[in-house]
């Protein structure tokens, strides 16, 4: 008969293979609103359409992220993917090692300028001349990844890479006055879906380039290009806000993520400006129904296609975050996401998918400003008085926990060095209290078990002998 005995101490002990901010967190953002509710479990669905789109070379040491055409990959895939694999890591996702392989694969295939070349075709390299130079919208997420990760992981080399990859950024994707160009070979047009206002605040963190010039002109560049009555913003503009062509379709549908992200995080007015316009026109347009969303506008508000999908209702939801008057719209449109399944054009709709509702379940804070981030329920990382964890001694050892709240409950065993051992119990628990069997053979020895639960953290050393 097996023998296990629990010592229910209480650990300190770091655990540097476990994520510090482990999903899911949902934080109320210092700035805006949240949807009513939130359903965790179709954020993990939405990761898990997400990652069959994920794929390692044949000798496992890079991966990558399928484009629309699978043989393909695009910058702009390997910066969702890192900054999605930062915040959906727990002890079930497992994600860090995912994270180095996106990284190792943008290393493997950068241009003359040390940026990635916007299309790879597999684990090979560019195909042809128009596949070549970079894309800015790639660069300013695979930095908030790097700078994100070294705050989850608390690697120093995660930092390092990224002060070095904002450096090449300021030189290659800036133009001298301060504006943000497409990529690395050319300025003539501007793109507003690139201008991450969020990105651009939190590298101030580790960087000193003029990073406040480039949010300013991003934000005016929206606004002179945007629609007086609709607020909607074109795909394409000119330097004077022009549009290059007067529409609302796949780059534009982005902005109002980048930018109802920006004010979530860091209260910006203009992004407020910017998103409760759109949100005030989509909401009235739609009769607050976002299953009348479609797939493309032109900056008046008239239809150019009749498809729903999430790359529009997604960051459609987004900019209601900015104001209270816009709880109805968001919530509604947040409803509607979660409904949507995508069957087509597989690669961007479920990129949008997954990331808008990272942002809407409370699950993408700034992990470098968490000072005075409440989560929903509790504050994160305190042990919640509702949640006991026990190891019983039995031939057939079972744990033993309860929580006050559904959720996803992840427990995970690890070596005193902070190596994962074991991962007995992962997935959706309804509150109460439960009793799961170990099926895993663990030695005996001593170990630091963690449980990750919407009520809060808990650690615990035990002791197994046989």
């Amino acid at each position: 008969m097996k023998h296990l005995v629990c010592l229910i101490v209480f650990s300190t002990l770091p655990l540097n293979a476990a994520p510090k901010f482990p999903f899911p967190q949902n934080v109320k953002y210092p700035y805006g609103i949240m949807p009513t509710t939130v359903d965790n479990e179709k954020v993990q669905a939405a990761f898990d359409d997400f990652m069959k789109l994920y794929e390692e070379s044949p000798d496992g040491s890079m991966a990558r992220i399928k484009w629309d055409t699978e043989t393909y990959t695009v910058s702009e895939g390997i910066g969702y993917g890192m900054m999605v694999l930062v915040y959906m890591d727990n002890a079930t996702n497992n994600t860090e090692e995912k994270f180095k392989k996106l990284w190792k694969y943008y290393n493997n295939f950068l241009d003359p300028k040390e940026l990635m070349n916007w299309k790879i075709q597999g684990f090979t390299g560019p195909t042809g001349f128009n596949d070549r130079n970079s894309a800015t919208d790639a660069e300013l997420d695979v930095a908030v990844g790097l700078m994100e990760a070294y705050q989850q992981w608390g690697d120093q080399k995660y930092l390092d890479d990224a002060k070095a990859f904002l450096a090449k950024i300021a030189k290659e994707e800036v133009t001298t006055d301060g504006y943000l160009k497409p990529g690395d070979s050319w300025d003539t047009q501007f793109n507003p879906s690139y201008f991450s206002t969020a990105a651009l605040q939190l590298f101030k963190q580790a960087s000193d380039f003029k990073w406040d010039q480039v949010i300013t002109n991003s934000y005016s560049l929206i606004k002179k290009a945007r629609n007086a009555s609709t607020g909607l913003p074109p795909d394409w503009c000119k330097k004077d806000g022009s549009p290059v062509s007067a529409v609302y379709k796949y780059d534009a549908a982005r902005i109002p993520w980048r930018i109802g992200w920006a004010y979530s995080w860091y209260g910006h007015a203009d992004a407020k400006d910017i998103c409760s316009k759109i949100a005030s026109w989509i909401s009235a347009k739609t009769g607050g129904d976002a299953s009348k969303v479609v797939d493309g506008y032109n900056l008046d508000g008239s239809e150019t296609s009749k498809y729903n999908n999430a790359t529009f209702v997604g960051p459609f939801a987004c900019a209601g975050l900015v104001d209270a008057t816009h709880q109805a719209w968001l919530d509604n449109a947040y409803a509607q996401l979660n409904k949507l399944v995508d069957a087509d054009d597989v690669y961007y709709q479920q990129s949008l998918k997954v990331i808008t509702l990272l942002l809407l379940s409370g699950n993408m804070p700034d992990l470098w400003t968490t000072t005075g981030v409440e989560p929903l329920k509790r504050r994160s990382g305190a042990v919640a008085d509702s949640i006991s964890l026990s190891l019983t001694s039995a031939s057939s050892p079972e744990l033993s926990f309860s929580t006050a709240t559904s959720g996803q409950v992840d427990i995970s065993f690890h070596t005193i060095s902070g190596k994962l051992a074991a991962i007995p119990v992962g997935g959706f628990f309804p509150a109460g209290s439960h009793r799961v069997g170990i099926h895993c053979s663990l030695p005996a020895g001593a170990y630091v078990v963690r449980l990750h639960s919407p009520e809060g953290k808990l650690t615990q050393r035990v002791t197994i002998t046989r």
